[in-house]
């Protein structure tokens, strides 16, 4: 199910961070030329097509995401050389378009924070995974002190998210995909700095990034103010992530 179309498009303009986040986690993933790659929770496609053009003609990418109006983007903005690569509706939780045992790598940057049935996830991503096969994840960490007072004051103003936006320590992840059967490489909570220019700026990415569930016009105005002050003159705020990557033996 899609939410607003014109959140999507805002999403697409001010996801710089994560796109950045999203190509280092590219690198750590190395993705091969001829790979089959699943990307989770694709969003607008910026990483997508980046993934595609890495595995080469001889690869393929398929991206995955809930929201269909970010798929829409996604579709407008690709180029047509770009043929190893389609996007699909769909949930990590399901993945029944995909078969077992058929992909090279799982590659999801900041979404599984926004998933509730998390180990659901991992057993079919384990399960769509070729023997030998890689999943490369990086999504948001405990909340900072900033970041949750913004998360409590959304709440306070009687908005709700999209879907759950809770967060687990790196422990409870590697135990669950230990569970699932996974070999963990990594899997460690890293610190991240976000800078926005302007409060405009913040509160685009703001409102873009919970798929335009959240106006921050609805915000109490006293908030509003402490944060337009904040961001006077550009502001930054630290955050944390969770990185893991992970083989099926």
């Amino acid at each position: 199910m899609g939410y607003h179309t014109d959140a999507a498009a805002l999403y697409a303009q001010m996801n710089e961070i994560q796109t950045d986040r999203g190509l280092d986690l590219m690198e750590a993933a190395a993705p091969q030329n001829g790979e089959r790659v699943l990307d989770l929770g694709c969003g607008t496609g910026n990483l997508t097509r980046e993934l595609a053009r890495r595995v080469g003609p001889e690869g393929s990418v398929l991206g995955l995401d809930p929201d269909m109006d970010r798929l829409d983007v996604a579709r407008m903005t690709t180029p047509n050389e770009l043929t190893n690569l389609r996007f699909e509706l769909g949930r990590g939780e399901a993945l029944d378009s995909v078969d077992s045992n058929s992909r090279d790598m799982v590659f999801s940057n900041y979404v599984v924070h926004w998933v509730d049935a998390r180990e659901d996830l991992l057993r079919e991503v384990y399960r769509c995974l070729k023997p030998g096969g890689r999943a490369t994840f990086e999504f948001c960490g405990h909340f900072s002190e900033f970041v949750q007072d913004l998360v409590d004051e959304t709440l306070a103003s009687g908005q709700s998210f999209p879907n759950p936006f809770s967060v687990y320590p790196p422990s409870d992840w590697r135990e669950m995909l230990e569970r699932v059967g996974f070999e963990v490489d990594q899997c460690e909570l890293l610190q991240i700095s976000y800078h926005y220019a302007s409060y405009e700026e913040f509160a685009a990415w703001w409102e873009g990034t919970t798929h335009g569930t959240v106006g921050m016009d609805r915000l109490d105005p006293a908030y509003i103010e402490k944060l337009q002050r904040y961001f006077d003159g550009g502001g930054v705020f630290a955050s944390n992530s969770i990185r893991f990557r992970a083989r099926k033996p």
